[in-house]
């Protein structure tokens, strides 16, 4: 009996032990996981900096692919700043003038970024496992620029392996 109430408390105490949230870095992107109740919310993300003229880095964008009930979206974190009436792209690397590969609907705006995000179909993730880059584009509010950056896709592949 005393041998059962103790194995019973080692497995309680295994239980509560395990990990509420776990990360694993595959190139340039990291996978995250965390429990949300019974259920498992994972991501994949990479961030991208710049560096002001104080030298200090500040984030320019962050690109993360989501799983959920819903099915997979590309959620894009940008600076304030950008003009939401032009809607923000995702392009091959290098490619110009042509249709983009995913068009970006913005959610909101903060004081320190503004969200947008689209659908994450089979197919666009598939180029995107095949792509080692491809091009974010955003227009600047102030003088309307548009703003490229290139966003490495180094790791992208064995990261969607690993997101449930």
């Amino acid at each position: 009996m005393r041998a059962l109430i103790l194995s019973f408390l080692l497995a309680t105490q295994a239980v509560a032990e395990s990990p509420q949230a776990t990360t694993a870095t595959y190139g340039n992107w990291t996978l995250g996981c965390e429990m949300r109740g019974e259920v498992q919310a994972c991501q994949i993300v990479t961030r991208l900096n710049v560096k002001g003229q104080d030298g200090q880095l500040r984030p320019l964008l962050a690109l993360a692919l989501l799983s959920g009930e819903g099915g997979r979206a590309l959620r894009l974190e940008l600076p304030p700043g950008v003009d939401l009436r032009a809607a923000a792209r995702l392009d091959g690397s290098g490619v110009e003038g042509q249709d983009p590969l995913a068009v970006f609907t913005y959610l909101t705006c903060g004081p320190g970024l503004c969200l947008a995000e689209t659908l994450a179909s089979d197919d666009l993730v598939a180029q995107m496992v095949k792509a080692e880059a491809m091009d974010i584009s955003f227009t600047l509010f102030e003088g309307g620029k548009v703003a490229r950056v290139p966003v490495s896709l180094i790791g992208f592949g064995d990261a969607v392996s690993g997101l449930k």
